[in-house]
Parts: C-alpha cells; structure tokens; sequence
C-alpha cells in the first residue's frame, strides 16, 4: 500500500505507515523546519515544501492511504485565550479534501485535536468528505497514558478520521 504524509512534521505518520507495511512516497509540509525533520528521519521518502492549500495534486504519487495532520493551533484549547478565534491555519483541513477529490486514495487518516469537531465549518468540512464518496469515522483517543513526559490533555488528545471511499 503506498500512502502520502501531508503537514508532516518528525514523521510519526510515517514511521507507523511504515511499520504497518506501507510504502510512504511523499510527504510535505508548508514550514520548511518541519520538512527538513521529516527527512532526516525518513531519508528515503520524496520530500516538497509547499502551501498545500495551493497544491498542484495531479504532481502527487498515486497513492492508497492519504494520511494528514492539518494545523490544530487555531482549534487548540492550548492556544490561549487571548490569541484570536479564527485564524488562517484553521482552513488547512480543506486541502485534505482538494488531495482527497484529486487522487481518490481508499482510506484517509486525519488528525488533529478534538476541538476541531466543534469548529463551525466542521459540518461543510464533513459534507464535502462525504460528497467525494468517503463515510467518516470519528474517533477520539487520548494519548496522554502513554507520554513519557509531562503534558496537558489539550495537547494529546487526537481527533482521527478513518475514511473509506463508500461502494456503490
């Protein structure tokens, strides 16, 4: 199964695609740091630095499994209250679905905090999915019993979206 990383970071995704037997062909992030950590710990993997909102997807490797992580800081109640509600890192989840209607993957795998179900344009985002043929899975899974250092819950607490293309 090949699979593509999007708003890769150190490369967890990566590392458990890769040890669940799948092939990672390219992954990509916005931030230049992030992609420059991606590849020292997943050398062999295609790497671009890109706005994926403003992604050519038809340059993407075919792939199976789109996994992503879209920006969760203007979701995240570890943001803080004084930083602004919305914010231009809350709509990177609509690139999800632009690589989404492009390539058609079997599965997808998003993550991001809890929070991210309770923004306003959460149901058009859910709509859009479901208008490419995808039914969502929300799960929420709470990390926190398994960091090795001390942490807040804000900030281990994953929102993941199994999806699969629907048969007809």
């Amino acid at each position: 199964m090949k699979a593509i990383d999007l708003f890769a970071g150190a490369g967890g995704f990566s590392t458990g695609a890769v040890m669940a037997g799948c092939e990672v062909v390219w992954a990509a992030n916005h931030w230049p740091a992030a992609v420059a950590v991606h590849a020292d710990n997943h050398p062999a993997r295609v790497h671009a630095c890109q706005d994926l909102q403003q992604a050519d997807w038809t340059s993407v490797p075919a792939h199976d499994l789109l996994m992503a992580s879209p920006a969760c800081q203007g979701h995240s109640r570890a943001k803080g209250k004084e930083r602004p509600h919305h914010d231009a890192m809350r709509a990177t989840a609509w690139a999800v679905v632009s690589a989404a209607e492009c390539h058609r993957p079997a599965s997808l795998l998003v993550e991001n905090v809890p929070e991210f179900a309770k923004c306003a344009l959460y149901p058009a985002w859910c709509a859009a999915m479901d208008a490419l043929g995808y039914a969502l899975a929300p799960m929420v899974l709470d990390a926190l019993p398994t960091m090795a250092w001390p942490s807040t819950a804000a900030g281990c607490s994953l929102l993941v979206r199994v999806q699969s293309i629907r048969s007809s």
